[in-house]
């Protein structure tokens, strides 16, 4: 069985958390990698690169507008997790988080664009994939689940899912206000005509 996963969800969907609680006991999960490689060949190399965690996934917004590029780079059975939120409700966070008013902010037709395209790739892969809303993520037994699932069954961190429960991680406002200005890596959006 393979040793990747994928983690798609809207902006706000809890992906930087989950990155956090998937990163030790055997796993690690990088948050944003398009952001932070300069080509899709790129991402899946550092995936599917051996590294001593064992197991490799990435929890990223952006990777859904290159996953036709980036599956077949992929081993088949790569594990997929679909989060789901309205995108009104992301949409809304995401501009609230960003020091607007808590209206869209203009993000709707984005959010719209990418929970279409999170939509097609659900249904593209279903059963293949594993689909959880963001409201269920508050549900431990869920999160014990989803560990199975992503890890390939490695023992689950309690400490650390305890630790990550309290402090309710998220992206600090500057980093989202820097995606605002850059919202996708140049190498991504050239070949997608964004």
């Amino acid at each position: 069985m393979s040793s990747n996963f994928l983690i798609l969800g809207l902006p706000r969907s809890r992906t930087f958390w989950l990155s956090q609680l998937l990163t030790g006991n055997g796993v690690k999960c990088y948050h944003d990698l398009t952001a932070h490689r300069a080509t899709v060949g790129e991402v899946a190399e550092t995936l599917t690169t051996p590294h001593a965690a064992g197991v490799v996934g990435n929890s990223d917004s952006s990777q859904i507008l290159v996953l036709d590029r980036l599956l077949p780079r992929l081993p088949l059975d790569t594990r997929i997790l679909f989060v789901r939120r309205p995108w009104e409700e992301a949409a809304k966070a995401f501009t609230t988080a960003a020091g607007g008013q808590g209206e869209s902010g203009g993000w709707d037709e984005a959010f719209k664009d990418l929970d279409h395209k999170l939509n097609h790739w659900q249904l593209h892969l279903y059963p293949h994939c594993m689909s959880v809303e963001f409201d269920d993520l508050e549900d431990g037994w869920l999160i014990r689940r989803l560990w199975e699932y992503l890890t390939n069954g490695l023992p689950f961190p309690t400490e650390r899912y305890h630790a990550l429960q309290d402090q309710r991680l998220t992206i600090p406002n500057a980093a989202i206000q820097e995606a605002i200005k850059n919202p996708w890596p140049c190498s991504l959006t050239e070949h997608h005509g964004l």
